[in-house]
């Protein structure tokens, strides 16, 4: 719909993390960029290669590290974020 009114910018789209990513990617085929925020530590782990099993569209990482509370002790993790 948007590339309907203009077809000269890309569209970015900031999802989330990647679950779910393939099927709204194969639903919002006009998104150019997709954006993922990824709170997952210090280390990226696999997301890249999951990411590039679900689309071959480019990635705009737009926030990662550590999350600030951790909702499974329903407290801060400030070791977390030391790290």
């Amino acid at each position: 719909f948007i590339k309907q009114h203009d077809t000269v910018h890309p569209v970015a789209c900031i999802y989330g993390g990647l679950g779910g990513l393939q099927d709204a990617a194969a639903r919002l085929v006009d998104v150019d960029v997709w954006g993922i925020n990824e709170y997952h530590g210090k280390s990226f782990g696999d997301m890249f290669d999951v990411y590039a099993g679900l689309t071959s569209k480019p990635l705009l990482l737009g926030e990662y590290g550590a999350d600030a509370w951790d909702a499974r002790s329903n407290s801060e993790n400030l070791q977390a974020q030391a790290e």
